[in-house]
């Protein structure tokens, strides 16, 4: 997928959809969480890069 869309593989966060499972599984929420990181490290150096285009012209 990442060669398709012509991104870093680190950057594909593959994500199960688990909204109607009742049980608690510690494996798949820690690849969740570990995933809603990555999400959440990416916006924020979007939010950077946008709100200092300066910075990165240096």
């Amino acid at each position: 997928i990442s060669t398709k869309l012509g991104v870093s593989l680190s950057a594909v966060v593959p994500v199960k959809n688990y909204y109607q499972e009742l049980e608690i599984d510690s494996q798949t929420d820690i690849l969740l969480l570990n995933a809603v990181v990555q999400m959440l490290r990416a916006a924020e150096g979007y939010f950077d890069d946008f709100y200092n285009p300066e910075e990165k012209s240096e």
